[in-house]
């Protein structure tokens, strides 16, 4: 999908009776999960983010409530696909409410929701100042890093808002975008000043040919 990836920004509450968890997600040979918890963003609508790993020794998710977060800020993330099973074949839907998962399928996990759920999930982002240990563990995906190291610094820091509604048909969760059209003004401004260095360099070799030759002794 080429929305895969973006960058964007949420709101809403988390709705922790029906977090679910990512198994057999381990950090430095520790056990442990990823949380997955639905946001809710009005209209009986939800997005499923990715808060990040924890510990887990599989004793129930009673033993993750110490993770729960409120959602006080605007949180921050990248999209991603829905998950599949190898060869994408698709995630059988359960035929009782299940909290644990071995994929984050969004069309399995649906059928358990009282709500509708975005396509895609939102991997949360770690917030600026947010301690490296802190749980749940959040970082950026590699793949992210990867196609960022690709593009150019300006495109980087640009960025411009878009509804949900308009590519996906979802609601009203907006999200961001690198801008091309600020890229473009910064790149004409580069240019600008690339051809003011090209004019100033011509302006010398011309004083430079005005000079009266010098003289040579015999």
């Amino acid at each position: 999908s080429e929305l895969e990836f973006r960058r964007v920004q949420v709101e809403g509450t988390f709705d922790y009776d029906h977090e679910l968890v990512l198994l057999n997600q381990t950090r430095s040979e520790m056990p442990g999960v990823m949380l997955a918890t639905p946001l809710l963003t009005g209209d009986n609508r939800a997005v499923l983010v990715v808060r990040g790993w924890v510990p887990y020794s599989g004793s129930g998710l009673d033993e993750l409530t110490e993770y729960r977060e409120t959602a006080d800020a605007p949180i921050v993330g990248i999209l991603q696909e829905s998950q599949n099973m190898p060869g994408g074949k698709p995630v059988p839907v359960p035929a009782t409410p299940q909290t644990e998962w071995h994929y984050l399928n969004i069309p399995a996990i649906q059928a358990q929701m009282p709500y509708e759920l975005l396509p895609m999930l939102v991997l949360q982002m770690p917030e600026d100042g947010r301690a490296m240990d802190a749980f749940p563990l959040r970082e950026e995906p590699a793949e992210l890093l990867d196609s960022q190291s690709k593009e150019t610094m300006h495109m980087s820091y640009a960025v411009q808002w878009f509804m949900f509604a308009v590519i996906l048909g979802f609601g009203y969760i907006q999200f961001v975008i690198f801008s091309e059209r600020r890229a473009a003004r910064i790149a004409a401004a580069e240019q600008a000043e690339a051809s003011d260095r090209h004019a100033e360099m011509d302006r010398t070799e011309m004083d430079d040919a005005d000079l009266p030759p010098m003289a040579h002794s015999v």
